[in-house]
């Protein structure tokens, strides 16, 4: 009987100790995201399309904007950092500025037009808190899509791309490129010329009577784009006409051709 008695209390301290720590845990603060470094920032760029409000249509359009963010480190001065955006008319330079809030686990990153916010998902991966937010002078834009992509160390020159969806062939050399409708261009047909900004990121005028700027991102594998090929390094192809200042076509989605 003594025995049974001991045995008794014994799991009654247990069960007691057990409930302690489900309290303790029920009641613990929700775990906040640690801050996202520079250094981590380094290795992301963010891809965004921009449309025009619609109450502003009339007066500016239905066309999209394409841009890009990299961070990058000033050269001359290791302390200071910039983001880079990039549309398929205009390279703009602002000094950026990350800051973090321990009580949210927000890092916000400062860009020419507003602010974008990050945070960690469950696994301590860096994720979008949401979409940008525009500044008083950028009021009548709005996010269309928006999406964080990871870099790879990769090579994606002297690659040929092709359209996922129908024809269209992309190919490119050190600094010169070339599309073709039908054929992956040859050799001696890679005579447009194109300005790597950054691994990911390259722009050139086409040879066609209008001279179209074509904005080229790159995507690389594991990232896919808007949910989809995340098996594939991916092209994204944007072209502007900057006499009218509009969008040509949707943007052309390619995929490494092997």
């Amino acid at each position: 009987m003594k025995t049974i008695t001991k045995i008794t209390f014994a799991l009654f301290a247990i069960m007691l100790v057990f409930t302690s720590c489900s309290k303790d845990n029920d009641n613990a603060a929700p775990k906040v995201a640690k801050e996202i470094t520079v250094d981590e920032l380094l290795t992301y760029q963010i891809v965004e399309e921009i449309s025009v409000k619609p109450e502003y249509i009339p007066e500016l359009g239905n066309q999209i904007y394409f841009r890009v963010y990299v961070l990058e480190r000033n050269i001359n001065n290791t302390e200071r950092f910039f983001m880079r955006s990039y549309t398929a008319s205009t390279q703009s330079v602002a000094e950026s500025a990350i800051t973090y809030n321990a009580e949210t686990g927000i890092t916000t990153l400062k860009t020419n037009f507003g602010y974008v916010e990050l945070t960690r998902d469950k696994n301590n991966q860096i994720e979008l808190k949401g979409g940008h937010y525009f500044n008083e002078n950028n009021k009548k834009i709005q996010t269309k899509y928006m999406q964080l992509v990871k870099l790879t160390n990769d090579v994606f020159v002297h690659q040929t791309y092709k359209a996922v969806s129908g024809n269209g062939y992309y190919r490119f050399s050190n600094l010169k490129w070339r599309y073709k409708q039908d054929s992956a261009p040859a050799d001696g047909e890679l005579t447009w010329n194109y300005e790597r900004y950054k691994s990911t990121l390259w722009a050139g005028y086409d040879g066609g009577t209008a001279k179209y700027l074509n904005l080229f991102v790159v995507i690389p594998k594991g990232n896919g784009w808007k949910g989809s090929h995340l098996d594939k390094n991916l092209l994204l192809v944007y072209v502007y006409d900057q006499n009218k200042q509009i969008q040509i076509g949707d943007i052309t989605i390619c995929a490494l051709d092997n």
